[in-house]
């Protein structure tokens, strides 16, 4: 473990932005208030035309070397249980130990205003009855049976009073419910080349209501004293407490899109909220131990108050170490942030994943985490990595479980399958401790779906449970993004119910239609009580149909023990270069300008 106190790269908010005094006294960016009542829905066939936009997680890494990776040996079989999807609502199925409840389609490839895109980046927000779901380019609102009301939302029209280019594309969401004030965030990238734009753009609900008025500020990627080369901004991240909205971003040169530096703007939440001029504080240049820039970096979503905010993020390529921030005072005039390097098992970027009825591989993103949650002591976070279970590399799902603030790896864990590719992982906990993560699977035998893993806090440290499937892809996807690719993600999301028990899941499956389509599903690890048969009446209890899956049963692979590493076979040990390498998903940060 490396502990290292950052005393440069910090960026406080400029003149155009503030004055001197500490952020909560200082005039900053005004919001601009929006009705969605008033906010026209989507309609596919409006005819306008949106550009695909910049992405360069998968250009990034393009062509480098990925090192070999030595084979991981089996572990033991988790007990079999049958597949259950859920296609409707359907109480009381118990696949594994966590129940589903509740499961139905939200919006689609062809929901969303043309030309959609390839990967939807999926995003859900869960509130006592509401539930808010954003992609790419839209989002929309639904009950928690599904019922639609309000959207899809074109964010274009959304935030059209702050005067964007019309051609801007709108990309990355994250949503989040603040339970504490029983509000709403959504935090989107912008983009345009000609002329050229990047900024993130957060909404903040007015209400509880997630389909009427919200606040919508402008963050520039580029601030006026910005002391390190422009770039434009992509894969936002977001994290909340109980006093700030924290959004992490990456930052992309504008002309060849490589990757240049990370950085952690820090938003008054209370200001937002209100409606209020929005300050902001930013750590740029953010760097991992051993002097490489810190990548993806996730602010956690804070359950409870420790007194500090957590993020995190792993290396940008094959390592064995997670760099965990630590964020203290951070609506001071000038907050304070240490990093500390925790050793975890060694993780490579995933091959590209086969699925039933194509060659086409799919880009499933780098090894970047996907999300990141506080609760009880305990950090979570979640990536892909390669894993060669003896018949060569596949994508797989790496959670682990970090103490803090000692920083120490509690848990580490593996979930994947020979021949099978697990990805784009989200993972959340409940209030007894219970984890679960949402992910895609697919093979050369199964079409790319949505499911569901996690363990209860009963079990024995790194052992996971069966997973379960949310949703069965029905075809083979092939569309390509506008240079070519295929692209899957770039992630799902998993949020918890108010109610402190309930998972709701949001994920992306294959469609018959060489389309992807948003499942929404519900889970407890909390059983329902039975209700009794009256036995004066009794009647044969209907069996769910089980049809076990033709992929190879996932194996839950405890990572904490090391792997042995003196004698690795060569001819037993393809290395992750047989497929390309996708390149991180990056996403750039911008400054707070409202006009």
């Amino acid at each position: 473990m490396i502990a290292l106190v950052i005393s440069a790269g910090i960026f406080p908010p400029s003149a155009a932005e503030t004055s001197a005094g500490p952020p909560g006294d200082v005039p900053g960016v005004p919001a601009i208030t929006v009705d969605l009542a008033k906010v026209p829905r989507v309609s596919r066939r409006d005819g306008r035309q949106r550009p695909i936009g910049p992405s360069s997680y998968y250009a990034r890494a393009a062509g480098k070397n990925v090192p070999a990776m030595p084979s991981r040996p089996a572990s033991p079989t988790p007990r079999e249980e049958p597949e259950v999807i859920l296609e409707a609502p359907s109480p009381g199925l118990v696949p594994a130990a966590a129940t589903l409840l509740t499961g139905f389609p939200a919006l689609t490839y062809s929901d969303l205003p043309e030309p959609s895109v390839p990967a939807p980046d999926a995003a859900i927000g869960v509130s006592r009855d509401q539930i808010v779901v954003a992609v790419n380019l839209a989002f929309a609102v639904y009950d928690k049976r599904g019922v639609l009301l309000g959207g899809p939302y074109a964010y274009t029209d959304v935030v059209a009073p702050l005067g964007l280019p019309q051609t801007t594309y709108l990309f990355d969401p994250r949503a989040v419910y603040d339970r504490g004030a029983d509000r709403w965030f959504l935090v989107v990238t912008a983009w345009n080349g000609t002329p050229a734009v990047s900024a993130v753009i957060v909404l903040a609900s007015a209400s509880a209501d997630a389909t009427r008025n919200w606040y919508v500020y402008r963050f520039d990627a580029n601030p006026a004293g910005n002391p390190l080369p422009g770039g434009w901004v992509d894969y936002p991240t977001a994290g909340l407490d109980s006093q700030a909205l924290y959004v992490g971003m990456n930052t992309q040169d504008w002309n060849t899109g490589d990757f240049l530096y990370s950085r952690v703007m820090i938003l008054n939440k209370s200001r937002l909220l209100a409606g209020a001029a929005a300050t902001r504080f930013d750590f740029w240049d953010l760097r991992n131990a051993d002097g490489t820039p810190a990548d993806t970096i996730q602010p956690a979503i804070t359950f409870g108050t420790p007194g500090v905010e957590y993020l995190v993020n792993v290396a940008n390529s094959s390592a064995s170490y997670v760099t965990v921030w630590s964020i203290s005072n951070p609506l001071a005039q000038m907050p304070s942030i240490q990093s500390t390097q925790v050793t975890v098992p060694a993780y490579y970027p995933p091959p590209g994943a086969a699925q039933l009825g194509t060659g086409v591989a799919l880009g499933v993103g780098g090894q970047q985490l996907m999300n990141a949650v506080y609760r009880n002591g305990s950090l979570w976070t979640t990536h892909n990595t390669a894993v060669n279970y003896g018949g060569g590399a596949v994508a797989a799902v790496a959670l682990y479980e970090i103490g803090v603030p000692a920083m120490t790896l509690r848990q580490s864990m593996v979930w994947g399958a020979s021949g099978a590719y697990s990805f784009c992982p989200a993972v959340m906990v409940d209030a007894a401790g219970n984890v679960a993560f949402a992910f895609n699977r697919s093979s050369a035998s199964e079409y790319v779906g949505f499911r569901l893993g996690g363990r209860e806090s009963t079990e024995p440290l790194n052992v996971l449970e069966p997973d379960v499937s949310l949703k069965s892809g029905e075809g083979p996807f092939t569309l390509a993004d506008d240079k070519g690719r295929h692209r899957w993600g770039d992630y799902n999301s998993i949020a918890l119910d108010p109610d402190d028990s309930t998972f709701w899941l949001l994920g992306e499956y294959a469609m018959e239609s060489n389309q992807w389509g948003m499942w929404v599903s519900s889970a407890t690890y909390q059983q329902p009580t039975a209700t009794p048969t009256p036995t004066s009446t009794p009647t044969a209890t209907p069996t769910p149909t089980a049809t076990p899956t033709a992929t190879p049963t996932p194996t839950s692979t405890p990572t904490a023990t090391p792997t042995p590493t003196s004698t690795p076979t060569p001819t037993s040990t393809p290395t992750p270069t047989s497929q390309p390498r996708p390149t991180p998903w990056h996403r750039v940060f911008v400054p707070v300008i409202i006009r």
